[in-house]
């Protein structure tokens, strides 16, 4: 399982060079404040994706840390109506503590056993259920570990500076590399420096991201990338594989559609939520950090999840994952492939976030020490032209051993629930133990091109 999400702002300002090593006392973790910073963060997630419109909506998967990240960093360097909506957006008034505890959650998301994580945060009960023995003839892999990267990445005009204030706290709470380019008069190497960034943070998985060079009004882009390479807890079994029908429109016209489906079984975490007429699955990935958690009405289609999900809340999510219970569980899920650019200044700018992409003319020219006559501009406030994210998607059956099958096949036909996502559905990855959603998206239907 790989998941790659990444950002591109793009600005028309000037911005700062240098990193400063700022000497800061650690502060503590505050769960409270974490968890209302989480719980934001998701409620950003299914806010933005009502406002997304495509052409073809098979399938729509983004990141909401990344992007939020992103906005932490924008947010530290504007203020007025902008810094208003950024300050609603993640519903804390007290922005020091924000900064603090959102940044201490990101340090716990990157971290790649549960032990070096804070002890203060506490995950969801089914995280404690212990495998009765009918349970036991299940493969489980809990011991594993995942491989997590979030970098933030500064990538300024030569010749300007960030203030000093706002130079500060972003380095402390967010830690971002800061590579000077010159957009104005050499675009094409400003492009390939920022790609040769991305492959670096990537391990060279993506092609050149940023493929068209930058307006000459460019003066800095933030990148945030977020990668996680993870195996599953339980196995999916390798040899039970193959295409099946999914079913857009089960109860119309509609022809199904056949696309290659996994199969597994395991004692997963499972909750049916009879009130709002569906289920919730969660699949692991080794090292009792990270989960897939899937939702999906009992009766589903296009149409029918689009309105489940424009009653769905952040908070009716959480609610339910705190009621799964590990059981006998078997469950049937597409391989999957998606890997497209998402441009999100309209959605932004639909839910209420037009003000940060608005012109700016805020500039403060200063003196600054200066490199033989080339003075340093610093910005004081500033404002995005364009906000868009990469994401590279994939699902399958990686990391699973043919032989543990049979153990699998015998106790599945005795399973207490079974989840087949064989119609549309919600696909949330979650860091269990922050809260945080770093992959959120709608399956209209799975693209398998290119597995």
């Amino acid at each position: 399982m790989q998941l790659f999400g990444y950002i591109i702002v793009a600005f028309a300002c000037l911005l700062f060079t240098g990193i400063l090593q700022a000497q800061i006392a650690v502060p503590e973790v505050d769960v409270a404040i974490s968890d209302a910073i989480a719980l934001k963060v998701l409620s950003f997630a299914l806010k933005i994706k009502s406002q997304m419109i495509t052409d073809n909506p098979k399938t729509i998967v983004f990141s909401p840390v990344s992007i939020m990240s992103a906005l932490a960093i924008i947010m530290i360097g504007t203020r007025d109506e902008r810094l208003s909506n950024l300050t609603e957006l993640f519903g804390q008034t007290d922005l020091e503590k924000l900064h603090q505890q959102f940044g201490l959650m990101l340090q716990d998301v990157v971290s790649s056993i549960k032990e070096n994580t804070s002890p203060l945060r506490k995950t969801d009960p089914w995280h404690h259920d212990s495998t009765d023995e009918s349970m036991r003839a299940y493969v489980m892999h809990g011991n594993g570990t995942q491989t997590v990267r979030l970098a933030n990445g500064l990538f300024l005009q030569k010749g300007t500076s960030l203030k000093l204030s706002h130079r500060q706290k972003i380095t402390a709470n967010y830690l971002p590399d800061i590579l000077h380019v010159d957009f104005q008069r050499r675009s094409v190497e400003a492009m390939n420096t920022i790609n040769s960034w991305i492959d670096m943070q990537t391990d060279e998985n993506v092609d050149e991201m940023v493929r068209n060079t930058f307006d000459t009004n460019t003066d800095r882009v933030i990148m945030s990338i977020l990668t996680l390479k993870a195996k599953w807890e339980m196995d999916f079994i390798t040899g039970l594989t193959k295409n099946r029908d999914f079913y857009r429109n089960r109860e119309g016209s509609e022809k199904p559609i056949s696309v290659p489906m996994m199969t597994g079984a395991g004692a997963l975490p499972y909750y049916l939520n009879t009130h709002l007429e569906c289920h919730i699955i969660g699949i692991p990935y080794e090292g009792e950090m990270t989960t897939m958690y899937l939702i999906k009405p009992l009766k589903s289609s296009v149409k029918l999840l689009e309105a489940f999900h424009e009653k769905l809340t952040a908070e009716s999510i959480e609610e339910m994952i705190k009621k799964m219970r590990r059981s006998s569980t078997s469950v049937v899920l597409p391989r999957m492939k998606f890997d497209k650019m998402l441009v999100l200044r309209s959605p932004m700018e639909r839910m209420g976030l037009g003000s940060i992409f608005d012109p700016l003319q805020s500039f403060k020219n200063k003196k600054a020490a200066s490199r033989g006559s080339f003075a340093t501009k610093v910005l004081d406030d500033f404002t995005v032209t364009q906000f868009c994210q990469k994401i590279y998607f994939r699902v399958d059956e990686k990391g699973t051993e043919v032989g543990d099958g049979t153990g699998a096949v015998e106790v599945r036909t005795a399973a207490a629930a079974t989840f087949r996502a064989d119609e549309p559905f919600i696909m949330l990855v979650r860091n269990d133990i922050t809260k945080l959603p770093l992959f959120y998206g709608i399956i209209h239907e799975p693209i398998t091109v290119g597995l």
